[in-house]
């Protein structure tokens, strides 16, 4: 045997071999392939069947008489049922009280086309504000717990009108303050609130410190110039040995600036009297709503 026919020798074994392989791959496939198209085949006769037996109870199931099963909701139920829709839709929806009543009715007269049988008693948009206090009220009576994050206070006298003062303290986390807009309700929490005839510094003081003792001190207080504020967050830092960072809003720093420059100017005093003429002439009336929040920081110094 010469070369040429040991190389064609070697060829040929080499191609034997290799086709052999491939038979052996191609026959575990259709080995594989099989078993795949009976579990296939099992399967479609296991859903068909399944199919089958549903299609004969449902047919079953028609021939039945259907019962007339009436839903009854306790009268108590649907009472707490329509406080809380008034309520969420005041607080969280914006919807002034005389128009919860207006909503409701809509959407009663909606289901009544539609020949639903929902009958609802529809509250007065006094009965809605009633509730809406309550829940305020129960939300400033709640035990308070001490706040774990860090937070800054805002403190601040309300005055309508009258004589009465409402001390109000509210929590800002720091995780709420933005670089840029304003602050919104929900990101602002009230945690106390007072109703007094008087107030001053020492008041202020003890007012603080006790509610700071069952939250916790933040890291920050806001307040306007007000002198028994002032005095009020003085006292307490002396209490607690340690300065606290406090920072007077902007509207009321400009005020104190621009009183301090021109307060001996004829002209400025005039102006001041004159708004505080306005704003007595304003209040009470339907044009109340424009008396801006200068009238009441005026109002508040005066006071």
């Amino acid at each position: 045997m010469n070369s040429f026919e040991r190389k064609e020798l070697k060829r040929s074994q080499a191609s034997g071999k290799k086709w052999k392989q491939k038979a052996i791959t191609r026959n575990k496939q259709l080995r594989l392939q099989k078993l795949a198209n009976r579990d296939l085949a099992r399967s479609q006769q296991r859903w068909k069947e399944k199919y089958f037996d549903s299609q004969r109870l449902y047919e079953s199931c028609q021939s039945l008489p259907v019962p007339q099963v009436e839903s009854q909701v306790d009268s108590n139920q649907l009472h707490l049922i329509m406080i809380s829709i008034c309520v969420n839709l005041t607080v969280n929806c914006s919807v002034s009280f005389r128009s919860v009543p207006k909503i409701l009715a809509l959407i009663s007269d909606l289901f009544q086309s539609l020949s639903i049988p929902l009958q609802i008693q529809i509250p007065h948009f006094t009965t809605v504000i009633n509730w809406t206090l309550r829940v305020g009220k129960y939300v400033l009576d709640r035990p308070l717990k001490p706040l774990l994050r860090s937070w800054i206070c805002i403190v601040d006298h309300t005055i309508q009108v009258g004589t009465k003062k409402a001390f109000v303290v509210l929590k800002v986390p720091h995780e709420s303050l933005k670089p840029h807009g304003a602050l919104t309700l929900k990101e602002v929490e009230v945690l106390y609130l007072k109703v007094q005839e008087t107030c001053n510094g020492v008041i202020v003081s003890e007012l603080l410190q006790n509610l700071f003792q069952k939250v916790g001190y933040p890291s920050q207080i806001v307040m306007d110039g007000g002198p028994d504020l002032n005095k009020g967050v003085r006292l307490l830092m002396g209490r607690m040995g340690q300065p606290l960072k406090v920072t007077y809003d902007v509207t009321h720093l400009i005020a104190s600036l621009l009183k301090k420059k021109y307060q001996h100017h004829n002209l400025f005093n005039q102006l001041l009297a004159g708004l505080s003429k306005t704003r007595n002439t304003l209040q009470q009336t339907a044009l109340a709503y424009l008396i801006g929040r200068y009238f009441r920081n005026r109002s508040h110094k005066n006071q």
